[in-house]
């Protein structure tokens, strides 16, 4: 499983950052905040990246296209609807997983 945290995605903008952070019940995740969450994959870290799941939650399990004892690099994004538009926020930190 894939698993990221608000503090793993922001917009790149400290001040927007802060206002997203104050927007959210305290009890609430982020996403309480987001309308969906893009994550994206690549057998290689630095490029080749393609998106496999839009979501509305926070955890993704890959569990199909894997080939044992491979590395595969996950990277997420997240964005509020605005009308038809996407706004996206920054990338979260690369992680990685090996295929069992």
């Amino acid at each position: 499983n894939i698993t990221w945290t608000v503090d793993q995605i922001s917009t790149g903008d400290e001040v927007l950052d802060a206002e997203i952070s104050a927007l959210l019940p305290q009890d609430a995740g982020v996403d309480a905040y987001f309308d969906g969450f893009e994550v994206w994959k690549s057998s290689s870290k630095t490029s080749g990246y393609k998106q496999v799941r839009d979501t509305t939650k926070l955890t993704y399990k890959n569990t199909s296209g894997l080939k044992k004892g491979n590395r595969y690099y996950y990277k997420v994004r997240a964005y509020k609807l605005i009308g038809e538009e996407k706004i996206y926020t920054g990338w979260s930190n690369i992680t990685y997983k090996k295929a069992k």
